[in-house]
C-alpha cells in the first residue's frame, strides 16, 4: 500500500538541496542504499528526483528480518567488503538507528522526520544535508569538488 502511494506520488517527493551534490561526491563502490521500500518504487523515486544509485542496494524484499533488525546493515557492509564497525549508517528513523546500532555499525541520526531525542541512540546527528557533507569531507569520504 505505501508502495502504491509513494508510486503514485513520486514527483511530490523532489530530492533535497544538495542531495544529488552529495551522493555524486561519495565514492561509487563505498556507499549502499539500505531501505525497507521495494527495488522499483525506490528506482523510480531516485530517477525522478535525478538521484544516482549505488552499486550495492538492498531492499525490504531482500531480507527475512525488517529493521529494527539488523540484518539490512550486515548485508550491506558485507556487499561493501567492510567490517560493519567500519561503516557509518546514516538515518532518519528510529527502527534504522536500532538496526545499524544492533549490526555494529557507528550511526548517524538525519533530523529529517525524527528529532534528535527520537534518533537516540545515535552516535553523531546530521540537521542538514551540509552537515552530513562536511562531516564527510573532514573525514576524507567526499570528493570536495562536488560541494559547492
Amino acid at each position: 500500500m505505501l508502495d502504491q502511494l509513494l508510486d503514485q506520488q513520486q514527483h511530490a517527493f523532489p530530492a533535497v538541496d544538495g542531495a544529488v551534490e552529495l551522493l555524486l561526491g561519495l565514492p561509487k563502490d563505498a556507499w549502499a542504499i539500505v531501505t525497507s521500500g521495494d527495488r522499483v518504487s525506490v528506482h523510480a523515486r531516485f530517477a525522478a528526483a535525478g538521484l544516482p544509485l549505488p552499486r550495492v542496494q538492498v531492499y525490504g524484499g531482500d531480507v527475512v528480518q525488517a529493521k529494527p533488525a539488523p540484518e539490512c546493515y550486515l548485508k550491506a557492509a558485507a556487499a561493501l567488503g567492510l567490517d560493519p564497525s567500519a561503516c557509518l549508517v546514516v538515518e532518519d528513523a528510529p527502527a534504522g538507528v536500532a538496526a545499524g546500532k544492533a549490526a555494529g555499525c557507528r550511526v548517524a541520526g538525519f533530523t529529517s522526520t525524527h528529532d534528535r531525542d527520537g534518533l537516540r541512540p545515535a552516535d553523531l546527528f546530521f540537521d542538514t544535508h551540509a552537515d552530513t557533507a562536511a562531516y564527510l569531507q573532514a573525514a576524507g569520504l567526499l570528493s570536495t569538488g562536488s560541494l559547492a
